[in-house]
């Protein structure tokens, strides 16, 4: 009984590593550049270089994506899934 417990709980482990990673993996290989998006359709010409620059950095995404993904990891552990959008939950 006690073997079949511990297989059921490192198969879900294992699931909840791989879907976890997988929706790590989705937004970060998607073609088009998120930021550029996120700027064109609430920036004005001028302020676009600040603010590409200020997102890159918000998102973290002025490190390799081996570091972002640690990060990631880092920031689920210690359940920190980042800013919510609203009622300034958290």
């Amino acid at each position: 009984m006690r073997r079949y417990f511990v297989r059921k709980l490192l198969t879900y482990a294992f699931t909840f590593f791989i879907a976890v990673s997988i929706d790590w993996a989705i937004p970060r290989f998607m073609p088009g550049d998120p930021v550029q998006g996120l700027i064109s359709r609430q920036a004005e010409p001028a302020s676009a270089h600040a603010l590409t620059d200020y997102y890159t950095k918000a998102f973290g995404l002025d490190v390799p994506v081996w570091k972002q993904y640690l990060n990631f990891r880092a920031a689920l552990v210690h359940d920190n899934l980042g800013k919510g959008m609203g009622n300034g939950a958290r």
